[in-house]
């Protein structure tokens, strides 16, 4: 459940008030509800590092949708409604869910009032490291941000590194090694490419030069490398 910890104490509280007043499950296996039927969450689906909560409200007002993960506030949207009807809250996946407790507890509270209307305790999603979004490092610009998707693979053999797809480095070689695999093209030639990051910047290399899926270490597993992408 949540912990005490700074500013969360007052929800934490306020949740375990609800807890003892016995909350009535709702439709969705896993989702609670505080009975009066002025907003339900009613479906929760995970698509393209997103999370989609749906929620039903009976009536109109500004409804807020919370997320806690390791008991830290991840997420806090506002959603003013003009009546009864339905809502989307689409909440990005950045990362696997927190270990301390496992899971995300989501909820629900309004209209115009801090009061918890719906909520699910401890959910777990399937898409952890694959959107993973970080930066390289403190000392990169934005435009060397690892994005969703990206992972590590093996380049055995090292090599002349490649400024864009076909277009040679004048004095850039690759040592052998790992490298974050972000983006994979094709050319009009059918040559397959791989974008690779060192020292903060872009660079390619022939796909043959690199192993086909993700390291077998740390958080990969081997996964797949990242999608064909149109353009680079």
């Amino acid at each position: 459940m949540i912990k005490q910890r700074g500013g969360l104490l007052v929800v934490a509280v306020a949740f375990l008030l609800l807890i003892l007043a016995a909350p009535a499950f709702a439709a969705v296996p896993g989702v609670y509800t505080d009975g009066s039927g002025v907003a339900e969450i009613v479906a929760i689906n995970e698509a393209d590092c997103n999370l989609n909560i749906t929620i039903d409200v009976a009536q109109g007002g500004t409804y807020y949708v919370q997320i806690y993960d390791d008991a830290a506030l991840v997420f806090n949207q506002p959603y003013v409604q003009g009546g009864a009807g339905q809502f989307d809250a689409v909440y990005p996946i950045t990362a696997p869910p927190g270990e301390n407790p496992v899971g995300i507890l989501i909820m629900v509270w309004g209209p115009d009032a801090a009061v918890l209307r719906s909520w699910v305790d401890l959910l777990v999603y399937s898409t952890g490291q694959q959107c993973l979004a970080i930066i390289v490092d403190g000392q990169c610009s934005t435009t060397a941000a690892i994005p969703r998707g990206a992972v590590v693979a093996d380049l055995p053999f090292g090599g002349r590194a490649y400024w864009a797809p076909g277009k040679i480095t004048p004095n850039v070689t690759l040592n052998p090694g790992t490298y974050w695999v972000t983006k994979v093209y094709v050319d009009n030639a059918g040559q397959v490419w791989n974008q690779i990051i060192l020292a903060c910047q872009y660079l390619w290399v022939p796909a043959e030069w690199m192993s086909s899926t993700a390291t077998y270490d740390g958080p990969w597993n081997g996964e797949a490398l990242p999608e064909l992408v149109d353009s680079f």
